[in-house]
């Protein structure tokens, strides 16, 4: 087992590399202006051998977001202004796709989600995703579960229930009875009388098989809540546990749940980080805990704990 501490906060982005067993700091990207940073994703969408970073950032009432590339000396930005959420994403059978979605002016997500294409400095819709009602650019991910057949849909509503869906008739097969995800990343809008409401970004689904059996798993976090978790002004997630979920037939079913996280859980992947051909399990939580909606006591910390999984 190996740890990372302090990893990203609100306005600044910290790129960490893993090096000689611990993960050593590649640099730090900071704009000059305020950020409300709500989501990152990395993918080398041009494929010239060079990941990007899309950094979605919310503005009041629009998404002004970012785009960097590592060019051997420093982060480079290579677009910025972009009015997207931002998301890269593994589709079975196409490989990976970047999407995004718009945003309602002064609201929440607007319009279907899309493919997006790089035209120069700026991204450009090439057709929409084929999703069920409720959904949005983060809280869905396509499943191939049974490892045949046209992938599925798994999608966490706005209830943190797990959703099961068809692909192609949008069909809802099953719903799970507990809540799963629990997020302080949110989209803070009002309404015409001056209530604020919130929209809370989902905890990311992957799907991997991280025992290597042959049979695909859903990988979702689980915050545990100690006041509940849909008070309107406050979340308090006391800690958390990453659960791999399979499908029996009949739902998803967990098939292994980690060890209990001293803080919620922030993130997580199931990837080879220091590429000595053994896939580690990634999972990043806040150890300084929010008391109201991204309102901190002190300084807020993070953690990075990477385990071997062989």
């Amino acid at each position: 087992m190996r740890f990372a501490k302090k990893v990203f906060d609100k306005d600044k982005i910290y790129v960490y590399r893993w090096q000689n067993k611990t993960f050593t700091q590649l640099g730090v990207i900071k704009e000059t202006w305020s950020q409300d940073n709500i989501y990152v994703s990395v993918g080398d969408m041009d494929n010239n051998g060079r990941a990007e970073i899309y950094v979605t950032n919310l503005g009041e009432s629009d998404v002004s977001s970012l785009v960097y590339e590592w060019n051997g000396n420093a982060f480079k930005k290579i677009a910025s202004g972009q009015r997207w959420f931002f998301r890269v994403i593994d589709i079975p059978g196409q490989g990976r796709s970047l999407i995004g979605q718009r945003r309602e002016t002064g609201g929440e997500f607007f319009g279907d989600v899309l493919f997006l294409n790089r035209e120069g400095d700026r991204f450009v819709p090439a057709g929409p995703l084929k999703l069920p009602p409720f959904s949005n650019i983060y809280n869905f991910t396509f499943a191939n579960l049974e490892g045949r057949g046209e992938p599925r849909i798994v999608m966490l509503d706005h209830e943190d229930r797990l959703r099961l869906y068809n692909q192609g008739d949008k069909e809802e097969i099953w719903r799970s009875d507990e809540a799963y995800g629990g997020s302080y990343s949110l989209i803070e809008t009002g309404d015409i009388h001056g209530k604020m409401n919130y929209t809370f970004i989902a905890l990311p689904l992957y799907i991997t098989d991280v025992d290597e059996d042959g049979q695909n798993e859903v990988m979702v976090g689980k915050n545990h809540s100690q006041i509940g978790r849909f008070i309107e002004r406050a979340r308090l997630f006391s800690s958390g546990t990453l659960h791999f979920l399979t499908w029996d037939k009949v739902g998803l079913s967990p098939k292994w749940i980690s060890k209990k996280q001293p803080g919620p859980i922030v993130g997580y992947r199931v990837i080879d980080v220091d590429n000595d051909g053994h896939k580690e399990l990634i999972i990043a939580s806040v150890t300084k805990r929010a008391i109201l909606l991204r309102k901190f006591t002190g300084k807020p910390r993070s953690q990075v704990v990477v385990y071997d999984l062989k």
